[in-house]
């Protein structure tokens, strides 16, 4: 014993007046499960299938309602730009997004839409290009412009603007 009342244990003693911790599981591995081996398939070519005629990529645009006075100047510039400078003038354009972008802008003022090349070869034999600008003078549709005429758009029933028959409008002012 010390000086101080403090009894120094010999390391036994300290060892077991310890709670030892409870043992740690490690947990059992499992040897890995083999997988079966796949072959893959053979491979499977193809059929041929036949390939649809190739679409058109040009649009044709013919101006319907005149160049009033009331017009804006933006879109007076836009179809200066486009050539379209007339009543019942068409012009073909590429379809790109700049002239979509064009077409947006004047879309109360003109139709437009796909136009297959047929129809581009009936225009260029039947209406030659007024001096190799490439436009097209073609007079009023026969029959008319037909359902609720050139004030509205064709989503409403009118022809203005998008058009998807633009094959049978460009057919009917061909006369």
């Amino acid at each position: 014993m010390s000086e101080q009342g403090i009894t120094v244990a010999s390391t036994k003693e300290i060892l077991l007046q310890r709670e030892t911790p409870p043992p740690v599981k490690v947990p059992e591995t499992k040897p890995p499960v083999e997988k079966p081996k796949v072959e893959a398939p053979a491979k499977v070519e193809p059929k041929p299938v036949a390939k649809a005629p190739k679409k058109s990529s040009d649009l044709a645009v013919v101006l319907i309602r005149g160049r009033e006075v009331g017009i804006r100047h933006d879109v007076k510039r836009t179809l200066d730009s486009m050539l379209l400078r007339r009543k019942n003038v068409c012009r073909i354009l590429k379809d790109t997004p700049v002239n979509r972008g064009f077409l947006n802008k004047v879309k109360d003022f003109t139709a437009f839409g796909p136009v297959s090349a047929d129809t581009i070869k009936m225009l260029e034999s039947k209406r030659p290009k007024h001096k190799d600008r490439g436009v097209f003078r073609m007079h009023p549709p026969k029959g008319g412009y037909g359902r609720k005429g050139i004030k509205v758009s064709y989503n409403n029933g009118g022809v203005l603007g998008k058009n998807p028959k633009m094959d049978d409008l460009i057919k009917r002012m061909l006369w």
